[in-house]
């Protein structure tokens, strides 16, 4: 065991090795210096730890090594070994692979975050990503598809992984005191014949999974009005999965309910009607067969607290809501107005998406940062 432990360790500070190798390759833009500087900080950390432990006396004894100490050493291993691995799937690809298109990309991230008063540092993205949007946290990091940058309808989901470290970050203003405890005392209040061990189970979901992603989809919608809805649509009408299937994600069809309620809490009820007309007519063209306690799982009266709740939360942010940027020269106004114009006129959209793109990252280049800081 001392050996295989020993050996683990090592291992580990010579991978630490490869990866401060590979970042200083990287011929690190405004965008990405900070990042590359955080990343091999932390790798001399790593492999400072990794080293020691290698070293560790108890390692280099002969005798049997004491079961406690194996469990503590190997959980060591295993948290730095973690650390590691997240340079290695997510710093050393995303600035490898860092391009103009990402910086205007970045530009636009931070240009967003001026334009809403986010009370954050936005993040870098690059189109990087294997799937959908997704995010690395610690780092700050956006993948996007390969295509962003290349189109407006899908760039309302930049929202959705902005809303993820606002409600990580700032989860008390936005939605209180919520539990698995309080979410089933609600449950029951709205459904008191249900089987008290299905809401169980459901209350249990709520707290780790729903309440979080159809909350980001309700700053998104807060952000960004009808576009980040309809983007929504979007991504529905090629997911091949039930509307109704929450297994992972919520339902599509609940957050899309969350979002209409949203769209007319921020006054936007003329977006919300024809929102709600399409998707009524969408619905037939799909699995639309809802489970037999789907109605437990999405209770209105819990959407329409968590709605309430979070357009108060923002708002106590001063973070701004789209009705402040309708009709404004924003990013908010811009994607709602590609989204108006590709639904009223799907034909000549392309010619008029080309334009607009040309002119944005016009606007994005004379903004690029002589620097950018993580802090």
């Amino acid at each position: 065991m001392q050996r295989f432990l020993s050996g683990l360790f090592g291992e580990l500070d010579r991978r630490c090795g490869k990866l401060t190798a590979r970042l200083s390759k990287v011929d690190a833009s405004a965008w990405t210096d900070s990042v590359v500087t955080l990343a091999r900080h932390d790798i001399d950390r790593i492999a400072k730890d990794a080293v020691g432990y290698r070293d560790d006396r108890s390692l280099r004894a002969p005798d049997h090594l004491d079961p406690e100490i194996a469990a503590i050493l190997s959980r060591q291993y295993l948290s730095l070994d973690r650390e590691a691995r997240l340079i290695e799937w997510e710093v050393v690809p995303f600035v490898e692979r860092f391009t103009r298109v990402d910086g205007m990309l970045s530009a636009l991230s931070v240009r967003l975050a001026r334009e809403v008063r986010w009370p954050q540092v936005p993040p870098l993205v690059c189109t990087c990503s294997s799937s959908d949007w997704c995010r690395s946290t610690y780092y700050n990091l956006v993948f996007a598809p390969a295509l962003e940058g290349t189109t407006l309808l899908s760039l309302p989901d930049l929202a959705h992984e902005l809303a993820h470290a606002l409600f990580f970050d700032h989860r008390q203003a936005l939605v209180g005191e919520w539990t698995a405890a309080s979410l089933l005392d609600h449950l029951q209040e709205s459904h008191p014949d249900a089987p008290t061990t299905r809401l169980v189970e459901i209350a249990d979901d709520w707290d780790e999974y729903w309440l979080a992603e159809i909350g980001c989809d309700l700053i998104a919608t807060y952000l960004l009005g009808p576009a980040y809805v309809w983007q929504h649509i979007r991504l529905c009408a090629g997911e091949p999965r039930s509307i109704f299937d929450d297994s992972g994600h919520p339902a599509d069809e609940a957050r899309l309910q969350a979002m209409l309620r949203m769209l007319r809490k921020c006054g936007l009820e003329q977006d919300a009607e024809g929102v709600e007309a399409l998707w009524t007519e969408y619905l037939p063209t799909r699995d639309a067969n809802r489970t037999h306690d789907y109605h437990y799982r999405y209770p209105e009266s819990l959407l329409g607290l968590l709605v309430d709740q979070i357009h108060a939360g923002a708002a106590s942010l001063s973070i701004h809501e789209f009705a402040i940027h309708d009709g404004a020269e924003t990013i908010p106004a811009l994607l709602a107005t590609a989204w108006r114009r590709f639904l009223a006129d799907p034909a000549s959209y392309a010619a008029w998406e080309s334009q607009a793109i040309a002119d944005l990252s016009t606007q994005l280049q004379a903004e690029q940062p002589a620097s950018y800081s993580m802090a």
